[in-house]
């Protein structure tokens, strides 16, 4: 199942829930005024499997608040027994984690200072930095671009992208070498400059939808580039670490230094503008800038009716007038003029 909160699920720059919904069950967290039984269902457009209302249920025997989720679906009845199955000849089902790596024995060391993790993600705790010449052994080759290592006598995590093979080479002899610069099959050039997005942009370990997010580069905030790709990602420095963004969702600091003049903004942070915009698809126009507890549905914009926008936030959300009333939509839901198709959700 993915689990998420609603307005992550409604944010096309989150996630590419379309892609998700088609390999795996939705479990939405939204906690509205109204909840289970009172109300069926969460705010969910497409179908969802299992809906966490509110976390301040009660259940006897627990103290405190806790968690409350309502299933859709039933447990599928179990298989039969085999009774021809034997110990010898009987083999359990691979885990997890066996299916998402497949088994290697190879010495590998890091191209350059590499983090060695508890767990294949950069939330868990650095077990040691590998330097380039210090050799590991590599017990498995993840799909989530990690791998599996061995040291000292521990199993550990590193990501795929900084390990190499090629134990005599030193990363910096290479570069000097001419040797290409590629990653997951983006050959990168090297370039120098400070960005921001235009408005959101997923910051990834590696160059694709596909790779674990770090992170989130809102506009105004600008990070450093060191290089851009033939495949239309950029690789930058987030914290001290290298990820990666999609350069058409990236400003270069220049050209936002030479807008002629700042539109003027609201008490409120909105920037004030005047024009009229549809949804790309059906979108909600709600009474405060959130999806969560407190903000409700007016009404539901469909493709082709327009309202009115008086506002944009760097925080992802427009201000419009909807009958007279003040409402709020996602900016990245809605479009200022008709197109011939519907446009694809930014990364």
């Amino acid at each position: 199942m993915f689990y998420g909160a609603l307005n992550e699920m409604e944010d096309a720059t989150c996630w590419n829930i379309e892609k998700i919904e088609k390999k795996y069950k939705i479990w939405v967290a939204q906690y509205s005024g109204e909840v289970y039984p009172q109300k069926d269902k969460p705010d969910y457009q497409g179908e969802t499997s299992a809906w966490q209302y509110t976390n301040k249920g009660h259940v006897n025997g627990v103290s405190g608040n806790v968690d409350m989720v309502v299933c859709y679906f039933k447990k599928k009845e179990a298989a039969a027994k085999n009774p021809s199955a034997e110990p010898e000849t009987a083999k359990a089902p691979l885990t997890d984690e066996e299916k998402l790596y497949t088994a290697v024995n190879e010495q590998v060391t890091a191209k350059e200072l590499t983090n060695l993790r508890t767990a294949a993600t950069t939330k868990s705790d650095i077990v040691v930095a590998l330097k380039n010449g210090e050799v590991v052994t590599r017990i498995g080759v993840g799909k989530n671009g990690w791998s599996k290592l061995q040291y000292n006598g521990k199993t550990v995590y590193a990501i795929t992208s900084y390990l190499t093979t090629d134990l005599e080479a030193n990363q910096t002899t290479q570069m000097q070498g001419q040797q290409k610069d590629i990653v997951e099959g983006h050959e990168f050039t090297p370039k120098s400059d400070r960005v921001t997005a235009k408005e959101y942009v997923n910051l990834r370990l590696l160059p694709t939808t596909d790779s674990e997010s770090v992170g989130q580069l809102k506009s105004g905030e600008f990070l450093e580039r060191t290089a851009v790709s033939n495949k239309g990602w950029s690789r930058l420095i987030y914290n001290g670490q290298t990820v990666y963004a999609k350069t058409s969702l990236l400003s270069n600091e220049v050209v936002e230094q030479t807008t002629p003049s700042t539109p003027p903004t609201d008490s409120d942070g909105y920037t004030s503008v005047d024009e009229q915009v549809t949804a790309k698809d059906a979108t909600n126009l709600r009474t405060k800038p959130t999806t969560g507890e407190g903000s409700e549905v007016v009404h539901k914009l469909q493709r082709g009716e327009y309202v009115k926008r008086i506002g944009v936030h760097t925080n992802g959300w427009s201000k419009l007038e909807y009958n007279g009333q003040i409402v709020y939509a996602v900016s990245s839901y809605l479009i200022t003029e008709q197109v011939e198709s519907p446009e694809q959700p930014a990364e």
